[in-house]
């Protein structure tokens, strides 16, 4: 392997090499060029930089939450965008084509000087965040960019976000398990497998490339999450709880993402469990609402809290409070089009609390599609609209495009069963959550739905209608 020119990162890269220290918090996302979500990160920020082309993408936290912040280089030094210039101002923002005019501009300079790893990095970075950008061209260069230097984990992960926003898992796993035999020691690499192995549906496997990473890493805090996940969809509430509580305090030096998002699936285990509703205002209240005082502030992981317990009939009370709290911090512009994600349940949360012209003008964003107007319905309470522009044969998985996992997008499937219920489409209702108990016949939500259709239909109590589901299973 040829020997390049070492890249600098905050922790722990040099040359090809990125070292798991410095890639956990590296993501790539290619949404919209601007300010990046994440102030001040808690964590050292991960830079990668290529020097000799005087060009930096800086990248950090979440995938769904992050952005592309090119920089340029001054000596050596990288120079941020939010930094303070010469003139002793500080930069809020960098219009998109002053940003793609420097691109250009670096672009050229790109020559002689530059290492071979630098030019494949520039040039599959490139497509990304160019006017004429070209997601499958870019794909395909980080493919190719990893057959060269298959230890460039930073690129990995480039490209991992890449299909994640693409909503293809399958050529991600084809490009993880390329470099995994030179990786196999990088706890960081087997959690990285075991998320397209997840959105495949291929548990046991997943499950397996998890506590391969754990074995490494105790602390691997994406090990933990992927573990949770295997857990989740198998139904063992409990024991996702033990287990990720128990490691918890490792947690303390992540990235504000993920340290919401590894409680936030705490949460839905204690939530399909049946815990008392204290155990879920604990969670928020401790480890998700006070994140949000911090610099590195992620909205999206308490935003999808609150719109799972109110498809579950449970935002009441102090919920509702908190959720107006949350959703006066949401009307800043400032947090808007960073994902269609983050967007469609900031769309809900506008709209639930009343605000709906701030909603509205979310919802009138380039990045929304359909999805996003049936939610601001749902939030309106108009569930037959909602549920037209949903149509009766949606599947939420089909939206994997908007930057969420299997298990955040099915709080739309539940959204939906709940419109049907709730616009008297009692048959197609009973239809579709018997089908979803018998992909997860021990999910206690789907059960609690039927039983819902069963006491609104046929007038059976509560008692009698769950006895009848689990013995008879509506047959």
């Amino acid at each position: 392997m040829e020997k390049t020119q070492e890249v600098s990162v905050a922790k722990g890269v040099t040359g090809e090499l990125v070292c798991t220290e410095a890639v956990e918090n590296v993501w790539f996302s290619p949404g919209r060029l601007g300010r990046s979500q994440s102030k001040t990160p808690r964590r050292e920020e991960a830079v990668v930089q290529i020097s000799a082309s005087k060009y930096s993408v800086l990248s950090v936290d979440d995938a769904e939450e992050c952005e592309v912040l090119p920089t340029t280089l001054n000596g050596g030094e990288e120079v941020s965008i939010e930094e303070e210039g010469e003139n002793g101002t500080r930069e809020e923002d960098l219009l998109e084509d002053e940003i793609l005019e420097q691109i250009t501009k670096e672009n050229e300079k790109v020559g002689e000087q530059s290492t071979p790893y630098e030019k494949a990095v520039f040039e599959a970075v490139s497509y990304l965040i160019s006017e004429d950008r070209d997601d499958d061209l870019a794909l395909e260069l980080h493919t190719q960019l990893l057959q060269r230097f298959p230890k460039d984990l930073a690129s990995l992960k480039r490209a991992q976000v890449l299909c994640f926003y693409m909503g293809q898992p399958a050529p991600f796993l084809s490009l993880v398990q390329q470099v995994l035999p030179v990786n196999q020691e990088e706890s960081y690499i087997h959690g990285m497998l075991a998320f397209p192995l997840l959105e495949l549906g291929r548990m046991e496997e997943a499950a397996a490339a998890s506590r391969k990473g754990y074995e490494i890493n105790k602390e691997d805090a994406w090990a933990h999450h992927f573990l949770c996940h295997v857990l989740q969809h198998e139904c063992k509430f409990k024991e996702a709880v033990e287990f990720m509580e128990e490691l918890s305090e490792s947690w303390q030096s992540c990235s504000s993402f993920l340290y919401t998002h590894n409680w936030w699936h705490i949460a839905l285990c204690y939530l399909e469990g049946g815990s008392p509703m204290r155990k879920i205002e604990e969670i928020y209240d401790n480890h998700i609402w006070k994140e949000l005082e911090k610099g590195d502030t992620v909205y999206l992981n308490a935003i999808a809290l609150l719109l799972r317990l109110d498809v579950r009939d449970a935002l009441k009370g102090s919920f509702e409070d908190r959720l107006k709290l949350l959703a006066a911090r949401l009307t800043d512009q400032e947090n808007w089009y960073m994902s269609w994600h983050l967007d469609i349940l900031i769309v809900w949360a506008l709209a639930k609390v009343g605000e709906y012209s701030k909603a509205h003008e979310l919802l009138e964003g380039p990045k929304l599609r359909l999805l996003g107007e049936a939610v601001y319905e749902y939030a309106k309470g108009n569930y037959k609209q909602a549920l037209e522009l949903l149509g009766s044969d949606f599947n939420a998985f089909g939206y994997k495009i908007t930057g969420a996992s299997d298990e955040q997008i099915d709080v739309f499937n539940e959204m939906w069963c709940q419109l049907l219920l709730k616009t008297g489409q009692s048959k197609t209702a009973k239809e579709v959550i018997r089908e979803r108990t018998k992909v997860r016949d021990g999910v206690p939500s789907m059960w609690r739905l039927l039983v819902k259709y069963n006491n609104a239909f046929s007038g059976r109590n509560s008692v009698t209608t769950t006895l009848f589901i689990f013995v008879n299973n509506l047959d």
